[in-house]
């Protein structure tokens, strides 16, 4: 038996992965894994992995197992002593033969609370629920594996468990086969356990192996698509809300999954399709292969804007994309993750657009608008030093853990998008057809994605680009950002001159690009005077003429999306549109607009107070909620990310008093736009006489905000916020708290009473909270993490300046011997929220110098980019005071 080991730290690189992949045969059935767990309620379980698998080469190598201890092992029916190195369990030569090997392993394990591995959550009403999560290397958290992509495998699964649980997996329910408790269970366990079995999966990998346990509930689709049948899970709690949600989510699903079978060429292979809302979930959603866990935010327990209900139905239609795209077909190494991760977010956006029509249960927001927004996320992240190639270097897991970013969804399903601009829709889905016939079940690389994609390509322009091997090294393997800025004079002519200048974002990645973008040409009203096609090429400069029936007045680079660039406008269009943005037709325009006005704020080319003053001049008649609601997130990021701190409560107080006469001007039966405001109200409430406001909301003494009643997550909201300032009575922060609480007695009780016990701290308490942060203790990440943010709020920086200094001391011995998970959280939660910007970035950058650049290569990500969120914030502040001098 292994002695306990608590913490594993050590990552599996790509060099180990090969050279164990080497050893065995090349053949589709050449891994089987008979797996039994004893699912326990408390703290721990245990289990057996018989794993057959045929090696075409002898050879040392070892298994993958962070479980607590291993009690027995066997090779080849011989009994090995167990002797492991961090997470790798040996095992040596001599025991195996070419062929077929049999290889046994008996282990206990605890579960865990941070989200990885196979994760146990206690709700408020004492029932324990199990589910696992395993990308990109977990699941040697849960059992003992050989936990690489490119080793697929076929799965037999039983489990015992109470007889007030079910178990859910990645393949049917057998219920034919006949099993003997007796084989599995004591004589003393057999009145307390059930034993699931299930069917023999399709080969998939390791991080797709996927267990749910627990007293779930279910809601069965009543249709099915073709003989595929759908269930949807959650704890009992959330069941009354997932039940009236279920038949929205199962729409969508089938009819999502009839247009991919279609456009795929492939029907869906996975038998059943279930969707396991999972709490205290790390992500939005995972993909695995039948049995797909969300994160239970997703069943809304309130009315909410169909904006919100438009992404749910994104990420549904993402995990189901994967069913094809890395599950049915999956990387070999994790360089090529965004063969999985930009196609389902492209593709789902894609599929949305199509089926919307025929849905009954939603009308979806403009998705290309939502795909939009989505790639703010890449934009920023193209722009940090950290950037790197959608299709790069992951030497090894840890790599892996850093590469689920901005670049590889958001700027890879941009590039899609460009793509099957290039090729055409029916090209692009006959090269999905012949890609997911050639290598089902198998993995792939770069190189055979472009293959299928090359022998479809017949350039729709002579402007495309003749093959498309430039366009990948370009796209694929480059990293970067390129900014498109348009240069022209005004005149009294109908004819232009206008010169488009293209330029490297970052200096250190000077790859400038082929872009196919629609160029938009505005006249006197705004109105559009031609939406032209063009083909920017790879050089710094390229000039057009646009001559037209009337005046030029503006210009849109990129007018419909689709290209991934940086656009700027020029300085005369900027006025012009800033004064006519109510008349620009169509929300996919006035939404690149303020994409743009964004990234002027970002760059310190505009000051946070003149974007506030641009907001201040359009909002109100701007028609379309989804534009609304993203001018007033943009408004909070400029508030609290863009302003220095003594001058946010006064630029809140300003949008506080815009969404506060916005909603007043807003019926009540128009809930999207109601539910919106109402949250942003209470988010700008940040002067104390709209803190005591809002706090009369509450109570119900407003007559003027009467017809707009708070909602549950309001509620909520407004606890916290009485709890961040200390002129609000201790009292009635008591009692506010306990009343929400009775209302909804949920685990969001529990994190919003953590977040505001954390604020309530005295200094001897705050001592001892700290203390309490450098060990991960019992509460899950998930809880402590809502006690970390109360504990760091701004509203708290008198106290805070000697637990800033103590951060940086501490944060490399919470690194080192805590979960990544938990340093993750340490880290994200308590670094320095105030204005000491230079001090900051001198001690992130010793901390940069101190780190192991291959084993904390994740951690060293964390810290550049926020030496560079912290340049960044430099920068704006300077457009602040250059601002406040021009005011004077």
């Amino acid at each position: 038996k292994t002695k306990s080991i608590m913490s594993f730290k050590e990552a599996l690189s790509q060099e180990q992965a090969n050279k164990r992949f080497a050893l065995f045969e090349a053949r589709n059935d050449n891994l089987h894994y008979d797996v039994f767990l004893k699912l326990a309620k408390g703290e721990s379980y245990s289990g057996r992995v018989r794993a057959t698998f045929h090696l075409a080469e002898v050879g040392d190598m070892h298994i993958d197992t962070a479980a607590k201890s291993i009690e027995k092992l066997t090779i080849n029916l011989k009994t090995v002593e167990p002797k492991r190195n961090d997470r790798f369990l040996s095992l040596p030569a001599e025991y195996f033969v070419k062929g077929e090997n049999l290889l046994e392993i008996d282990f206990t394990n605890n579960y865990t609370n941070d989200g990885n591995g196979l994760h146990s959550y206690v709700d408020t009403d004492g029932k324990q629920y199990i589910y696992s999560s395993c990308e990109p290397y977990h699941c040697n958290k849960m059992l003992p594996c050989f936990d690489q992509p490119d080793l697929k495998a076929t799965w037999s699964f039983r489990a015992a468990a109470p007889h007030d649980w079910i178990v859910v997996s990645n393949a049917r329910e057998d219920k034919d086969t006949k099993v003997d408790p007796k084989e599995y269970l004591s004589e003393a366990d057999l009145d307390q356990y059930k034993i699931w079995s299930f069917t023999k999966t399709l080969r998939f990998s390791t991080y797709l192996f996927c267990v749910v346990a627990g007293p779930y509930l279910e809601v069965k689709s009543s249709e099915k698509h073709r003989d595929v049948e759908m269930s949807c899970y959650c704890r009992e709690s959330l069941y009354k809300f997932m039940k009236e949600q279920a038949e929205e989510i199962f729409e969508v699903t089938r009819v999502c999954m009839e247009f991919y079978e279609d456009f795929f060429g492939y029907k869906y292979p996975f038998g059943k399709y279930d969707q396991i809302f999972c709490p205290e979930y790390n992500m939005g959603a995972m993909e695995n292969p039948g049995c797909v866990t969300f994160a239970d935010s997703f069943i809304y327990k309130d009315v909410t804007t169909v904006q919100r209900r438009t992404y749910r139905s994104i990420v549904v239609t993402h995990e189901l994309a994967h069913m094809w795209f890395g599950d049915l077909v999956t990387m070999k190494w994790w360089n090529d993750l965004w063969l999985n991760e930009s196609f389902a977010e492209f593709i789902s956006h894609f599929a949305m657009s199509h089926i919307q029509d025929k849905l009954k249960t939603i009308k979806f927001t403009d998705v290309w608008v939502e795909f939009l927004s989505g790639k703010g996320w890449g934009y920023r992240e193209d722009q940090l030093e950290t950037t790197h190639p959608i299709n790069g270097d992951v030497h090894n897991t840890h790599d892996a853990e850093s590469i689920f970013d901005g670049i590889t969804y958001a700027k890879g399903s941009a590039v899609l998008k460009q793509l099957i601009a290039l090729i055409g829709e029916k090209n692009f889905s006959n090269a999905m057809k012949t890609y997911f016939n050639k290598y089902e079940f198998g993995n792939t690389i770069l190189q055979n994605f472009m293959d299928c994609m090359q022998e479809n390509y017949k350039p729709l322009s002579p402007a495309y680009p003749a093959s498309l091997d430039e366009w990948q090294k370009q796209w694929i393997q480059t990293a970067g950002l390129n900014e498109l800025t348009p240069c022209w004079e005004p005149t009294d002519s109908n004819k232009v001159t206008i010169t488009l200048k293209q330029t490297p974002v970052l200096p250190q990645h000077p790859t400038l690009r082929v872009h196919k973008m629609k160029i938009a040409f505005y006249g006197d009203g705004a109105e559009l005077l031609e939406a032209r096609d063009f083909v920017v090429p790879a050089s710094e400069s390229v000039t057009l003429t646009f001559e037209g029936p009337k005046r030029l007045r503006g210009i849109l680079l990129n007018h419909d999306d689709e290209a991934f660039i940086k656009i700027r406008i020029d300085p005369q269009s900027t006025e012009f549109l800033k004064n006519n943005l109510k008349n620009i037709k169509g929300e996919l325009s006035r939404t690149l607009i303020w994409r743009a006005f964004w990234d002027m704020l970002r760059d310190g080319m505009i000051s946070s107070l003149d974007f506030i003053d641009i907001v201040s001049g359009t909002i109100e008649e701007e028609e379309s909620e989804i534009i609304i609601s993203d001018i007033l997130s943009y408004a909070s990021a400029a508030v609290l990310r863009f302003t220095p701190i003594k001058l946010r409560s006064l630029l809140a107080y300003k949008v506080f008093d815009l969404v506060y006469h916005l909603l007043l001007k807003t019926d009540p039966n128009d809930t999207n736009k109601v539910v919106s405001l109402r949250s942003y109200l209470i988010s700008f409430a940040r002067n104390p006489n709209h803190v005591d406001l809002v706090i009369e909301w509450f109570k119900g003494n407003v007559p003027a905000l009467a017809k707009y009643p708070l909602g549950l997550d309001d509620k909520w909201s407004v606890v916290e916020l009485a709890h961040e300032y200390k002129h609000v009575d201790l009292a009635f922060k008591k009692e506010c708290y306990a009343k929400v609480q009775q209302e909804d007695n949920s685990d969001d009780a529990v994190k919003v009473g953590k977040t505001a016990e954390a604020l309530l701290l005295g200094t001897a308490q705050r001592g001892e909270a700290w203390q309490s942060y450098l060990k991960q203790g019992k509460d899950s990440v998930h809880v402590t993490s809502a006690s970390m943010s109360g504990f760091n709020s701004v509203h708290r920086l008198d106290e805070l300046s000697h637990y800033h200094n103590e951060f940086f001391k501490v944060m490399l011995d919470v690194l080192r011997n805590e979960s990544k998970e938990y340093a993750s959280a340490f880290y994200g939660r308590l670094y320095p929220n105030g204005d000491d910007l230079e001090c900051y970035i001198k001690k992130t950058a010793e901390l940069i110098g101190a780190v192991d650049e291959k084993k904390e290569a994740w951690f060293l990500k964390k810290l550049r980019q926020s030496v560079d969120d912290l340049k960044r914030k430099q920068k704006t502040y300077v457009a602040v005071d250059k601002y406040l001098k021009n005011q004077c």
